[in-house]
C-alpha cells in the first residue's frame, strides 16, 4: 500500500500536531457549527462536565473573534479542519502561534478534501496558521520520512514533533496514507 508514496509527485508531509481535532464552517446565518470525531458541538450544553468537553468552550469565543477567516472559505462551501489546542494533550506546546492550527479544507459540495497545497494556500490567505509541512513533493524512499519523523516540532522547544501525516494527492482530492 505504501508504493502510492514512493510513485506520486504529489506529496506532502505534515508535522502531526497533538490537539483535538475539529470541523468548522458557517452556516447560512453566519454561525458557527462545529463538530469533534464524534459529534456536532452544541455552545453551553454539556451533559457531563468532563475535561475532553470542557476543552471546546473556548473555541466559541475564539471562533466570534475570528470569524472573518471563515467567511469566503463558507461562502465558496469549505469546511476548515484544524486542531483545537486549548488544552495539553500529550505534548507540551510552548510555541504555539494561535489556539487553532488549520490542516485541511472539505468541500461541501464535492464531498472530497481540497488539493493540499490548494487548501494550504487558502488557509493561509484567510489568516490560519497551519500546520508544518516539512516537505512537499516526490518521496523516493523510506529514509525520508524516518528523517522527518525525528524533526523538533516547530511549535515547541521542549520535543520532537508527534508524528507525522503523509498525504497523497493526484492534483486535485487527496487521500491519507
Amino acid at each position: 500500500e505504501a508504493d502510492v508514496i514512493f510513485q506520486s509527485e504529489y506529496v506532502y508531509v505534515e508535522e502531526k500536531v497533538d490537539g483535538a481535532s475539529v470541523g468548522i464552517y458557517m452556516d447560512d446565518e453566519g454561525n458557527p457549527v462545529i463538530r469533534n470525531s464524534e459529534h456536532i458541538l452544541n455552545k453551553g450544553y454539556v451533559k457531563k462536565s468532563t475535561p475532553a468537553k470542557l476543552q471546546f468552550r473556548p473555541l466559541w469565543n475564539w471562533f466570534y473573534e475570528n470569524k472573518s477567516k471563515f467567511s469566503r472559505l463558507s461562502e465558496i462551501g469549505l469546511s476548515v479542519y484544524a486542531e483545537w489546542m486549548w488544552m495539553q494533550h500529550g505534548m507540551t506546546y510552548d510555541l504555539l502561534p494561535d489556539w487553532l492550527i488549520a490542516y485541511d479544507l472539505f468541500n461541501q459540495h464535492t464531498g472530497q478534501f481540497v488539493d493540499t497545497s490548494v487548501a494550504r494556500g487558502h488557509l493561509i490567505e484567510a489568516g490560519f496558521v497551519t500546520t508544518p509541512l516539512p516537505h512537499s513533493g516526490p518521496v523516493k524512499d523510506k529514509s525520508l520520512l524516518d528523517g522527518l519523523m525525528n524533526l523538533p516540532s516547530k511549535f515547541s522547544t521542549l520535543a520532537k514533533a508527534e508524528g507525522i501525516y503523509v498525504k497523497v494527492s493526484d492534483g486535485s482530492t487527496f487521500f491519507i496514507v
